[in-house]
């Protein structure tokens, strides 16, 4: 297939252009700021503030465009007029955040909240924060183009993603946290599930999505349908760097302004239910695999 990755330089986007490239497709990258990496051998490469639009004025019509890039509805202007003369499906990359800002669950007895069970699709949305609310404005610039003129998109949300490619720092908070002592405290003792997938697992699930058009219309929660613990995420990093560490357990003080990354009072797990019923499943990459290839990137880097 003819693929336009937009936002192809990021946590996502760099291990979907590489699966992409693996399947035989011919891959168009867009980033605002990031040079082609040398190990990706996209067929074209665009960077720049106005690399979107240089990109798109040539007329040519992608099988499929995924879009991880938009933040704000007036990312999509000029886009969603013109979208079915640009690819037979348009991918929208969305959040876990459009449910809710899940570090209030700390502070709020707002009933909005989401319980331990399962977040489905049809969850009662609650954003807060800029992230959230902005994504969730998108989504609805694209429902209501489904609706109108059954524009050809599908919106996928994205739960919490760790990797390689990964430049928030939450990765690298624990691999130093670790390093530096032997001792470590989580909240609850990191006992609660958590939606923490390795971004190539992401990619893979966000490639079978493009091989079906029947997902268009719909909203998907993806994932790979293997929650564990923040604990297991933990040791599985102390195991990874050669670490011995004693996890003990943080006193709840919904107060601290401060957490760990990923540390919740409740489970934070998505319901994928939806989502196997287009694409089945995806074999997850074992946890401590995973952890090895994102230490190694992040120790790097640190050095």
């Amino acid at each position: 297939m003819e693929v336009c990755v937009i936002g192809a330089g990021g946590l996502v986007g760099l291990p979907l252009c590489r699966q992409l490239l693996a399947e035989g497709h011919k891959v168009t990258g867009v980033t605002v700021s990031s040079a082609q990496p040398e190990n990706i051998a996209c067929s074209h490469w665009e960077s720049g503030a106005n690399a979107l639009r240089r990109v798109f004025r040539g007329g040519e019509v992608w099988d499929v465009i995924y879009d991880l890039r938009a933040y704000h509805p007036t990312d999509l202007d000029g886009l969603v007029e013109r979208v079915s003369a640009l690819t037979r499906h348009w991918i929208h990359v969305s959040t876990i955040y459009i449910y809710f800002r899940f570090s209030k669950t700390w502070t709020s007895a707002d009933p909005a909240c989401p319980s331990s069970g399962p977040i489905r699709e049809d969850t009662p949305c609650n954003p807060s924060g800029d992230y959230g609310i902005g994504k969730a404005a998108c989504e609805k610039v694209w429902f209501q183009a489904i609706n109108r003129a059954r524009a050809p998109v599908t919106i996928t949300r994205l739960p919490f993603i760790y990797g390689p490619e990964d430049r928030s720092k939450r990765s690298s908070y624990y691999i130093r946290a670790i390093q530096s002592c032997q001792k470590f405290k989580l909240p609850m003792g990191g006992t609660k599930y958590i939606e923490l997938v390795f971004s190539h697992d992401i990619a893979k699930a966000l490639t079978r999505i493009s091989e079906n058009p029947l997902t268009i219309g719909h909203a998907l929660n993806v994932s790979v349908g293997t929650p564990t613990t923040l604990r297991a995420h933990v040791q599985a990093i102390a195991e990874t760097i050669g670490a011995n560490i004693d996890i003990g357990v943080e006193s709840l003080n919904p107060y601290v302004k401060e957490r760990p990354p990923f540390a919740f009072p409740i489970d934070v797990v998505l319901d994928i239910t939806r989502l196997r019923s287009f694409i089945g499943s995806v074999e997850p990459t074992p946890l401590l695999s995973a952890w090895k290839a994102t230490v190694e990137v992040k120790c790097r880097e640190a050095t």
